[in-house]
């Protein structure tokens, strides 16, 4: 489990959930664990499981500042910080009976690259094209879009 999970102190149970979607349309569930706090960060993913040959396996796991959600009824995006002038967000789909997560795209705001003009777009994971402010937002992965999971605390179990 991700380190998260140990920073949340005594009552991490309680602030720790867990939640069966299934993302890859296989028919099985996925294993979700994530945040119940009552802050920014509720709703966020810390661990991805799913089934790999009948076993259950770990996909990823996520922090504050690398963390995933469902989007748009199955997609996994990777909300990341890497400092106060880059943030993105990285779209995947997860393979059926694999842990390979598949890249669709990426959006992110990149002042250090370009201070005038931060907004970039990705259809791979290592080239980014330099685009408008309004071709940006037609792309980035809305968290309104996000699939609110209906995490079960920990302590429940």
């Amino acid at each position: 489990m991700s380190p998260e999970f140990y920073s949340l102190g005594q009552d991490s149970l309680s602030n720790i959930g867990f939640a069966y979607y299934d993302t890859d349309k296989d028919g099985i569930d996925e294993l979700f664990v994530g945040s119940l706090m009552d802050d920014e960060l509720k709703g966020s993913i810390y661990d991805i499981y799913t089934m790999v040959d009948g076993l259950p396996t770990h996909v990823i796991s996520g922090t504050a500042r690398n963390r995933f959600y469902i989007y748009d009824g199955g997609m996994i995006v990777n909300e990341y910080s890497s400092g106060a002038l880059e943030n993105g967000k990285l779209v995947y789909c997860l393979e059926p009976n694999s842990t390979e997560m598949v890249y669709q795209w990426g959006t992110k705001i990149d002042a250090y690259e370009n201070e005038d003009q931060p907004w970039f777009t990705s259809y791979t994971e290592d080239e980014w094209e330099n685009v408008s402010e309004d071709e940006f937002q037609s792309r980035e992965a809305a968290s309104e879009d996000y699939t609110k999971l209906d995490f079960k605390p920990l302590s429940e179990l």
